[in-house]
């Protein structure tokens, strides 16, 4: 198995796609069984054109993706973020004896929530038994991305299910999400992945923790409203989340 990733900030599409694909290429040593694209919105004129550019230029069966308002990818061996501007970024995976199912599903296609769980196998046509993992990446603005998460749920217990929501250009209002040969503008792209591979979803914040350890011990839906510090599963105090950081801000 082989991942690499690259990431082009030209203006012009044709350009930017060029060196993606050469240099994920060069990087990855193999023939690709999988590429995942991230545009930004800056190319919102040109999605219709992603796809077949790379096509002529990277033979591979399976392609999905999304606009993003960022775009994140390798520039010379380390992460880069782009989140103004125009970018393009290009994961290229080498997965032997994996199976990879690429889907595009609208709210129209979704059974029932009272279906049995073979109704939700059958749409993405891989069986339970193949614990498949799966990578989603939906249309913000969509219905049935909620259901279609629960059906997964119900059909493949267990599975891991990760991806996001597709960046919106600001002027229309409109999202690009790329299956195959195929630009959507509504409802969810993805891959189902099987066989001898193990997906795990791990939340990455991007930040330290500092202070002491406190929890949440009262607040009204999204707001908090005390919180409790404990240290050693013992409540030593209650505060105010003011009061904690006015105590950060002394430190």
């Amino acid at each position: 198995m082989k991942w690499a990733s690259a990431i082009s900030t030209s203006a012009s599409l044709e350009t930017a796609i060029q060196e993606v694909t050469q240099l994920a290429t060069a990087q990855l040593g193999a023939t690709p069984d999988l590429a995942l694209v991230f545009v930004s919105v800056a190319f919102a004129s040109e999605y219709a054109r992603l796809l077949p550019l790379f096509q002529t230029h990277l033979p591979v069966a399976h392609i999905v993706g999304c606009s993003g308002s960022g775009v994140i990818g390798m520039a010379a061996g380390y992460p880069e973020e782009v989140e103004e501007g125009p970018a393009l970024s290009l994961t290229l995976a080498h997965l032997p004896n994996v199976d990879i199912k690429s889907f595009h599903l609208s709210a129209a296609d979704l059974p029932d929530l009272d279906s049995p769980p073979e109704q939700w196998s059958e749409l993405i046509g891989v069986a339970p038994e193949r614990q498949p993992s799966f990578v989603l990446m939906a249309d913000p603005f969509s219905s049935g991305t909620s259901e279609l998460i629960q059906g997964l749920d119900f059909a493949y217990p267990g599975c891991t299910k990760v991806g996001g929501l597709a960046g919106i250009e600001s002027f229309n209002r409109s999202s690009g999400l790329f299956c195959n040969q195929t630009l959507r503008r509504e409802g969810v792209v993805g891959i189902a992945l099987s066989g001898e591979i193990v997906l795990d979803a791990v939340v990455a914040q991007g930040c330290r923790p500092i202070g002491e350890l406190y929890r949440v011990s009262e607040g009204d839906r999204n707001i908090m409203l005390k919180l409790e510090q404990d240290g050693e599963g013992n409540a030593a105090e209650s505060q105010t989340p003011l009061d904690v950081l006015q105590n950060i801000s002394k430190t």
